[in-house]
């Protein structure tokens, strides 16, 4: 499985669209959003405001954990 069939289930999990966006590590505050690297792989994940609870956090970490290039993880509510 690729990164982006992670994001695609991730989405599903959550029920919200996640929104590609450019790296730029000044704005990593991005609400709902992911930014990949050159080879595809999704390096940062915001999900902050996405009504995360420990349910959803345990549904999540499995794939989570498969982002093997993720540098930075928002999980804040």
């Amino acid at each position: 499985m690729n990164d982006r069939d992670i994001i695609q289930q991730i989405e599903q999990i959550l029920d919200r669209r996640l929104f590609l966006k450019p790296y730029e590590p000044d704005k990593l505050h991005w609400k709902k959003s992911y930014c990949l690297n050159e080879a595809g792989q999704v390096i940062h994940l915001g999900l902050p405001q996405c009504g995360l609870n420990d349910a959803l956090i345990s549904q999540l970490s499995p794939l989570l954990q498969q982002l093997g290039q993720l540098q930075t993880l928002d999980l804040s509510n």
